[in-house]
């Protein structure tokens, strides 16, 4: 066991295998293991760790999986790997991203490069670059293919497509060799396939399903064979899914797809049809929603997870299943999921979570004569764990509905009072769980009381008009109602309360500091979304006029600022760019507001490089001591 720790550790070029702490250094590193994924023979498997400032890419054998870990590749100071799987069982493919200024100061944009290098470090290559904002995962369109030598990869290419007003490249599914990076275009879109268009292929490699967005719906394609036409087979309006099936992946023989959308009672695992009258069919219904697919790395279908009060999942093997059930009974209390199988379903991959701890992964090989689960590594080993306090899930009333809320008290003397810190939503689609989370647990080590409210259900979340509506009215009343029902408690002080938000809950947060200000000490907006008329807002999608929606936006409401104010935001951050920062500082100082701003050079959303979080984390400490002590 220990060596397998020591293994892990030896990447990170840190203090992670001496005493371990809650200093904001601490909180600050690369996960030392994470992204862990099985070769297709199961002999190894990769993992993504730390070396210093940077990434590094780290192989194993799954028979010896305690011995030292081979490197790899390593990252760039600046890019993140936000993906790694296997191309076959010699070839280990990475993508990297980086923020970059695009053709104007103010538009950052997210890169990709796809980097390909064998199990043993050799024949490293770069294959593919690309500026989107999708996901990597939604590029990339499968890994299978009969020879083992090719992926199928989403690119724009050079060629317009005329019969559009707008001259745009027309998006394309290539395959491409991972050796030689020689490429063929083996699909294409059509005139109706305009924005954030996406592929899937069957387990062949054939490319049978796509989704775009023709300026107005959100449509669904698919073809029967390979050669056919492409035909719509479901369509809705932008963000107003809810009560549609949304499909996700493709049944594996089946001319269907795996969707998520309403059944009898909760939002449920379906199967639709491309053809025929039994178009939509149930496969699984609980008794909670769904909440997304587990999928392996060889994008098999593994689970759904489920919305329950600790993260939960249903299985559809009994053998996976049953590994879960073993791991359950030996790690009680602890969330545990499988987050890769080999093919053969002899060798797992388990990651065993908690309210404290992100992850510690374990391997268990069925081929030993006495199968056990093997401890590979933990994502943060530098973190003092036991030393950070139990999440609790409570429920708070907000209106008609109750509300899933994560409460988390700090370790105080008994008789004293702790300072409240609220974090909303970090989107309008995003939400918090009981599981670990950084910032809260950063927070609470400080001494400050974190409540976490899930202001929207996993069906609700899926439809714009509720969460537009829910931004300036349900939402941000349900957040407000929150810090009045903690000051209930007797272990709130009520003169000491802060919002902390993140991205959309930023946007909250400077609301909060407009409205509620006599509830209120401080409030601070990392990267926060300030401006409606600005990507990513969501009210830009159905093309709500922006004259309107300038006077809506939280810069709008500027004068109404009454608590002081901290902006923290990354100069080439691609999410949400940095003209909301500085649009919103310009009304600042429009109407003789003060505030105070951090901006981290290079720094894109999710601000995760260690200097760049470690600057955000002692800043986001100093300013709540000053205004909350």
């Amino acid at each position: 066991m220990r060596r397998t720790i020591l293994a892990a550790c030896a990447l990170a070029a840190t203090a992670c295998c001496e005493a371990a702490s809650l200093s904001a250094d601490a909180f600050s590193q690369w996960p030392a293991m994470t992204q862990v994924r099985i070769a297709p023979d199961g002999s190894h498997l990769l993992y993504v760790g730390a070396a210093g400032d940077r990434q590094a890419v780290a192989v194993l054998e799954t028979a010896h999986p305690s011995a030292t870990a081979r490197v790899v590749m390593t990252s760039h100071p600046l890019s993140e790997i936000v993906w790694c799987g296997w191309a076959n069982a010699k070839r280990i493919l990475c993508a990297t991203r980086h923020d970059s200024l695009g053709s104007s100061s103010e538009n950052p944009t997210g890169i990709y490069r796809l980097l390909a290098v064998d199990r043993d470090g050799a024949n490293a290559v770069s294959l593919w670059e690309k500026a989107s904002r999708a996901e990597f995962e939604a590029l990339l369109v499968s890994l299978q293919s009969a020879d083992g030598k090719t992926i199928l990869i989403e690119r724009s290419n050079g060629l317009t497509d005329q019969s559009s007003r707008a001259s745009r490249p027309v998006p394309q599914v290539v395959r491409l060799d991972v050796n030689t990076a020689n490429r063929e275009v083996v699909a294409s879109a059509n005139s109706a396939f305009l924005h954030d268009v996406r592929f899937w292929s069957d387990p062949s490699g054939e490319v049978m399903m796509a989704s775009g967005f023709n300026g107005k719906e959100v449509v669904f394609w698919a073809r029967l064979q390979p050669d056919d036409d492409w035909r719509p087979f479901l369509r809705y309006l932008p963000l107003q899914s809810a009560g549609n099936p949304v499909p996700f992946a493709l049944v594996p023989g089946e001319k269907s797809a795996y969707a998520i959308g309403r059944g009898a009672r909760h939002q449920a695992l379906l199967q639709t049809d491309f053809v025929g009258e039994r178009a939509v069919r149930v496969l699984y219904e609980g008794d909670a929603d769904v909440e997304r697919p587990l999928m392996s790395g060889s994008r098999e279908l593994i689970a759904m997870e489920l919305d329950t009060d600790r993260p939960s999942a249903h299985y559809f093997n009994k053998r996976d299943a049953g590994v879960v059930a073993s791991a359950d009974q030996w790690l009680p209390g602890r969330v545990n999921t499988i987050v890769d199988v080999s093919p053969d379903r002899r060798i797992y991959v388990v990651r065993s979570s908690s309210d404290t701890d992100a992850g510690t992964y374990y391997l268990l090989d069925a081929r030993v004569a006495e199968p056990q689960f093997v401890l590979l590594g933990s994502m943060y080993p530098q973190l003092a764990i036991d030393q950070l306090p139990p999440t609790r899930v409570v429920r708070i009333q907000a209106g008609a509905r109750s509300l899933r809320a994560f409460l988390t008290l700090p370790q105080a003397a008994a008789g004293t009072k702790s300072p409240l810190v609220l974090m909303p939503d970090a989107g309008p689609l995003g939400r918090p769980f009981w599981t670990f989370n950084f910032m809260r647990s950063f927070l609470v080590a400080r001494g400050y009381a974190v409540l976490q409210l899930q202001l929207r259900d996993t069906e609700s979340a899926r439809q714009y008009l509720t969460v537009r509506h829910d931004l300036h009215r349900e939402s941000y009343d349900a957040m407000i109602g929150a810090a009045r029902w903690a000051i209930d408690d007797d272990t709130i002080d009520p003169q000491r309360i802060a919002v902390v938000g993140w991205g959309y809950g930023g946007y909250l947060a400077v609301l909060a500091s407009q409205r509620d200000a006599n509830l209120l000490k401080s409030v601070i907006a990392i990267n926060a979304v300030t401006d409606l008329t600005e990507w990513p807002s969501i009210d830009l999608v159905v093309g709500n006029a922006p004259a309107r929606l300038s006077r809506r936006s939280a810069r709008g409401q500027a004068p109404k600022t009454g608590v002081p104010v901290l902006l923290i935001h990354g100069s080439l951050d691609s999410v949400v760019r940095p003209r909301h920062a500085s649009r919103l500082m310009h009304a600042y100082h429009m109407f003789g507001v003060k505030y105070d701003e951090l901006e981290i050079a290079d720094g894109g959303y999710d601000l995760n490089a260690p200097a760049m979080r470690r600057e955000m984390l002692n800043t986001v400490d100093d300013y709540l001591g000053a205004h909350l002590h």
